[in-house]
């Protein structure tokens, strides 16, 4: 006796997840053109500068008297183009001008948040991102 391998409720269920991943998809990337106007840098939970998306800058943030992460503000964009941790993973971040976007630096303590002109994210809680 041959077993079949998916039944028609599996593919049924298959197919109704990935319309739903596509959908999820679709509002969060392709719906949210919510560009944010500043960048909040956050070193230990406390935001220690602030800056607009519209004006090309750098930051660096010190830690002990040494530059733990520069953070640099390009074309409309924010990322982080150095850090003195060993996995780099910030570093290689791709930038991020959505508001709610955010790079983290977890060995260093360091969140950049894109965040709207009056200081809230967007609508979107971090359940959702």
């Amino acid at each position: 006796m041959k077993m079949k391998l998916f039944k028609k409720g599996d593919i049924i269920v298959a197919a109704a997840v990935l319309v739903l991943c596509a959908a999820l998809f679709l509002a969060l990337y392709v719906f949210n053109s919510n560009t944010g106007n500043y960048v909040e840098i956050e070193q230990n939970g406390v935001v220690i500068h602030k800056m607009p998306l519209d004006i090309n800058a750098v930051y660096n943030v010190e830690s002990g008297g040494e530059v733990t992460n520069t953070v640099e503000v390009k074309n409309g964009s924010v990322s982080v183009t150095y850090a003195n941790c060993p996995d780099q993973i910030c570093v290689n971040h791709r930038p991020v001008n959505l508001s709610g976007e955010s790079i983290i630096c977890l060995p260093n303590r360091v969140v950049v948040s894109v965040v709207e002109a009056d200081g809230r994210e967007s609508e979107i809680d971090g359940v959702a991102q």
